[in-house]
């Protein structure tokens, strides 16, 4: 194996790839930095249109008609894309790199067809409820969701099943990953991190090739340092793998988990969560509760 492949973190954006990051980042080999955005930028770069007579319009097609083959023109956007993570790597004096850009995720198909196996991806997994109630709590704090989740939103109006809705699609994704492709993509859960940090991460290492002394990283993980880059720097703050996190949806209200229960459930199960038990009495409440919404929307427009 090649020693020095790069290491993409992927994970829906609130699921804990800053931790992840945070983590990697302590390897005495690895560098990885603030995020980037340069692989979300690469593939929207080689986004095209079919038109008439199935011409591509994009990179692809267009290339492709001057002589370029599609294997060439991911090769040097691969290349160049790459490029900005090695020379922060040799500057942080390590010899690997790894990339992780929450919103990456959205994205993993199209990823996964430009690095072509010329990296190891480690898919990050956490329970969907937990991820949905975070990113209600981020979009607030950011004043609007970010771009990836509006079809989501568009689609089922509110935020709470939006946001479960993306991170189906998300964590279908990298399932989907990890099966087709166990020889360079791993997939971890967020919980079982927290719980058995030790195992996990020994698994992980075991699959990036990596030697590590996982009690060594743990403690230089936490290891008060500056931060640099952009990303999550809430996560720079804690001292040590926090359990508070996790099981939050519990709370929330029973109208609320029937109405994300049948989006989640399938692939809660796939990834070997329970499913989300919703009370059978709730769906009287969660009708009413629609009746309120549609007689507010009606009264707010004038009708």
């Amino acid at each position: 194996m090649n020693h020095d492949l790069p290491i993409i973190i992927i994970g829906c954006p609130r699921s804990g790839t800053t931790l992840l990051r945070r983590l990697l980042a302590a390897h005495p080999q690895i560098d990885c930095p603030g995020e980037s955005f340069l692989l979300r930028a690469a593939v929207r770069f080689l986004s095209g249109e079919t038109v008439a007579e199935g011409i591509d319009y994009g990179p692809f097609g267009g290339l492709g008609a001057l002589g370029f083959s599609r294997d060439e023109v991911k090769a040097r956007l691969r290349d160049f894309t790459l490029s900005f993570h090695r020379d922060l790597a040799a500057k942080a004096g390590k010899r690997r790199y790894a990339i992780k850009t929450a919103v990456d995720s959205f994205y993993l198909p199209e990823l996964l067809d430009l690095l072509d196996g010329q990296a190891r991806v480690v898919c990050l997994v956490r329970h969907g409820g937990d991820v949905a109630v975070s990113l209600s709590e981020f979009t607030e704090k950011m004043e609007g969701p970010i771009a990836e989740l509006m079809p989501f939103l568009n689609q089922h109006r509110r935020f709470m099943p939006a946001w479960t809705a993306a991170w189906a699609k998300v964590t279908t994704d990298m399932l989907d990953a990890a099966e087709a492709h166990p020889d360079h993509v791993f997939g971890l859960r967020y919980e079982d991190l927290v719980e058995e940090p030790e195992g996990v991460l020994g698994e992980l290492f075991d699959f990036l090739d990596e030697p590590c002394d996982v009690p060594a990283l743990l403690a230089e993980a936490f290891r008060p340092k500056d931060v640099h880059g952009l990303g999550d720097y809430k996560t720079f703050a804690t001292k040590g793998l926090e359990k508070g996190s996790m099981g939050r949806w519990e709370q929330l209200p029973e109208r609320i988990k029937a109405e994300l229960a049948p989006i989640a459930n399938p692939v809660l199960e796939r990834a070997g969560y329970a499913p989300i038990a919703a009370d059978a009495g709730s769906g009287d409440a969660m009708r009413l509760h629609e009746l309120a919404m549609m007689y507010n929307n009606a009264k707010g427009s004038g009708e």
